[in-house]
């Protein structure tokens, strides 16, 4: 059975009701179906009475995923060790977990995104009600004085006059613009869509490599918690950012090393996947014999930071728009003023 593909928030949702139910000693068969019973979308309560049968009929928990054909390729690999080495409470746990902290990324990065859009539109509107609008007004008293505007003043007239006449089709351009964009953002499969389009075109770099390597570090530190080998773990943890191609090859390379060397931190380091200090934490942690704690830790603060990239980036917009609207704006009006103002004192 081939689904559409959910959102992180409902994988979190989902695991973590498992891990719950688990703990409480109730069967995974049993928990799909009580799960089934308290979904309001019709789509993941049919796929959970498919999975519950599939359960009850003797097929593992990873089987079901499996076959559900909606769940990612990591969590359903992870899920199979967790099973096969009877770590399933946990790891489930600790999948909600990651997709909480998915979502809440993702989240962070639609705000970063949203305003600044919204905050272009409301100073793109001002300067056509400016230049449609205004200048008209200034060039009427120019011509009552026996003058009219010129130089970039005129420009600036001639590109109103322009905009005025095409304001009703830009009206009607924006306002489908928006409506597209509210209606995309209410179906999952086209934000899914977006993003993926978004990371193939900005790459892996600045913030998105912060993200793909927290990303990274969080699938990688999963795996050692659930005593996955490290070759399956490198290699699991690669699929997670399929989205970004240059981000796949950069885990590639660590996974090749790791298999030709056996160095896990030099690997990561090689890879520019983790920073010096980290490398340096992992390696004493390695030989203490707590490496997925610190492997935690440090998927923690990489998250943290990564939030903090967007956060200054996102705050550094707003002024840098305001800054340049606000130029615009004195250009156009110095460039009427200070004629009229020369007017004014020929005819003084």
């Amino acid at each position: 059975m081939k689904v559409m593909e959910l959102d992180n928030l409902t994988y979190a949702d989902l695991f973590q009701k498992l891990s719950l139910l688990l703990h409480s000693g109730i069967p995974i068969s049993s928990g799909l179906l009580i799960l089934s019973e308290e979904e309001q979308d019709p789509t993941v309560q049919k796929l959970l009475v498919l999975m519950a049968q599939q359960t009850e009929d003797g097929s593992t928990f990873y089987d079901a995923l499996s076959c559900a054909g909606c769940f990612p390729a990591y969590a359903v690999g992870l899920l199979e060790v967790a099973e096969r080495v009877g770590r399933l409470e946990e790891t489930l746990l600790s999948l909600s977990r990651y997709y909480e902290d998915r979502d809440r990324i993702n989240r962070t990065i639609r705000n970063a995104l949203t305003y600044p859009s919204l905050l272009v539109l409301m100073m793109f509107a001002v300067i056509v009600i400016l230049l449609s609008r205004v200048l008209p007004i200034f060039d009427q008293v120019y011509g009552s004085l026996g003058g009219s505007l010129t130089g970039v003043a005129g420009g600036l007239l001639v590109l109103g006059e322009l905009l005025n006449t095409a304001l009703p089709f830009l009206g009607i351009l924006i306002g489908i613009i928006a409506i597209a964009a509210a209606i995309a953002s209410l179906i999952p499969a086209v934000r899914i869509g977006f993003k993926k389009l978004t990371l193939r075109i900005t790459g892996d770099r600045g913030i998105w490599k912060k993200v793909n390597s927290a990303h990274f570090a969080q699938a990688l530190a999963m795996a050692l918690a659930c005593g996955l080998p490290m070759e399956e773990g490198l290699e699991l943890a690669a699929k997670l950012l399929a989205d970004s191609p240059a981000a796949v090859r950069r885990s590639q390379n660590c996974y090749k090393q790791f298999v030709e060397t056996s160095d896990l931190v030099a690997s990561l380091r090689d890879s520019d996947i983790l920073s010096p200090a980290s490398c340096q934490m992992l390696t004493i942690s390695i030989r203490a014999g707590n490496a997925d704690t610190t492997m935690q830790q440090i998927a923690a603060r990489m998250s943290d930071e990564a939030d903090e990239a967007m956060e200054k980036k996102t705050a550094m917009i707003e002024p840098v728009l305001v800054l340049v609207t606000s130029v615009m704006v004195g250009v156009i009006l110095l460039s009427v003023m200070i004629p009229l103002i020369n007017i004014m004192k020929v005819i003084g």
